[in-house]
């Protein structure tokens, strides 16, 4: 079977397409066409509100993209799927942060996805107070890493960088977390480190 996802389709569209949604066991949003062709399709504005629909709402826009969004966020703490989610959260706006010209609706996800940012940092902080301190901070830091080297349009920060960052004490980490986003070029970045490196 070939599936074809589209946030939104008009009913013109499906009806020209030929697609039958009235079959047993599929949800509403879900179309065939022909069977000889082997061809569905799923329009996602038109899933319900269930937990087996949430992944393919994440893909949709607007309202059902803004309501999927807090659905993972108030999934339980101890779901399988929600960590590894918000992680792809964060790392998507890091990327649309990355981007110079954002359409109004990349802004408005840029918004809807920064407070989800920022949990992953005291998600990470609340962890290493569980698991120790240092274990935490290290996963924090290395969310911040990424998204830096995302932000600067680089594969890696240099070692050397790395090292300065992980460095800082924990206060300065969390100033780092709320304004690399700042950061347009590298330089940016080291003028930062030049104004926050503990002094010796």
């Amino acid at each position: 079977m070939l599936w074809i996802l589209t946030p939104t389709l008009s009913a013109e569209k499906l009806a020209g397409f030929g697609a039958i949604n009235k079959l047993k066991g599929w949800d509403s949003g879900v179309y065939l066409l022909a069977p000889l062709l082997k061809v569905g399709i799923i329009v996602i504005h038109q899933l319900p509100k269930t937990p087996e629909t949430l992944w393919l709402r994440l893909m949709g826009r607007g309202r059902v993209q803004t309501d999927a969004i807090a659905e993972v966020a108030e999934l339980p703490a101890d779901s399988p799927y929600r960590e590894d989610t918000l992680e792809q959260f964060s790392n998507l706006r890091a990327e649309l942060e990355a981007k110079k010209d954002l359409e109004s609706e990349e802004q408005e996800l840029i918004m809807q996805l920064s407070p989800i940012y920022l949990e992953q940092i005291r998600a990470a902080e609340q962890r290493g107070e569980q698991r120790g301190e240092q274990r935490g901070e290290q996963r924090g830091v290395t969310i911040i890493l990424r998204l830096l080297a995302r932000r600067l349009r680089v594969e890696e920060l240099p070692t050397q960088l790395q090292e300065q960052i992980r460095s800082l004490p924990l206060v300065k980490i969390e100033e780092l977390a709320e304004i690399l986003l700042d950061f347009q070029e590298m330089p940016d970045l080291l003028a930062w480190l030049a104004r926050n490196q503990p002094q010796s």
